[in-house]
């Protein structure tokens, strides 16, 4: 295993308190002896707001509740107490980079225009040219500040997916600005 697989939560056994739900009401246990590690993992309850209650599993090296606990190293314990991250947290770094650009740009996108569906047209190709017009509401600086933020992170998109491209932002802002006064010249 290398480094990466070793911090990788889905490469060990788990614990979910999901699983455990029905053996906790039925026989009211309040603590599971592990026989694999020899430790024994508390069962906590907390109240929901509208009646029952919600099942937790206390980490025996923190003590905190968590759903779901860990087996590493011979031991039980929470995602924390073991440093085990989220498969999606070791992707590599530029597709890491692509995808926050990406969902930056579409969340700029979507204060504009709700219905902004970027999975219809390749992003980076197509939507470094469009930009949602401005809500009647808006002023015009929130406006251009949200453009400058959106072309941005079009712009990282392109570098970091490697799409190799002469535009930035500044002309990218200037062709969007061309396309605004054309478009304002023919509503005229």
């Amino acid at each position: 295993m290398n480094h990466d697989s070793e911090r990788n939560l889905n490469n060990y056994q788990q614990l979910n308190i999901k699983d455990l739900i029905t053996l906790i009401r039925q026989n009211g246990v309040t603590e599971l002896p592990m026989p694999t590690s020899g430790q024994t993992i508390k069962v906590a309850s907390t109240p929901c707001n509208y009646g029952g209650c919600r099942y937790w599993l206390v980490c025996p090296q923190c003590g905190k509740r968590y759903g779901v606990l860990y087996f590493k190293d011979d031991r039980w314990a929470c995602r924390k107490c073991q440093h085990l991250v989220y498969g999606c947290q070791l992707q590599e770094l530029p597709y890491h980079a692509y995808t926050k650009y990406f969902y930056k740009a579409v969340r700029i996108a979507r204060k504009l225009d709700t219905k902004f569906n970027p999975c219809l047209i390749d992003f980076v190709q197509g939507y470094r040219q469009i930009f949602p017009d401005r809500p009647s509401r808006m002023h015009w600086h929130t406006y251009k500040r949200l453009a400058d933020e959106y072309f941005a992170n079009c712009t990282m998109m392109a570098i970091t997916s490697g799409v190799t491209d002469e535009f930035t932002v500044k002309e990218y802002r200037q062709l969007w600005l061309k396309q605004q006064i054309k478009a304002l010249e023919q509503s005229k």
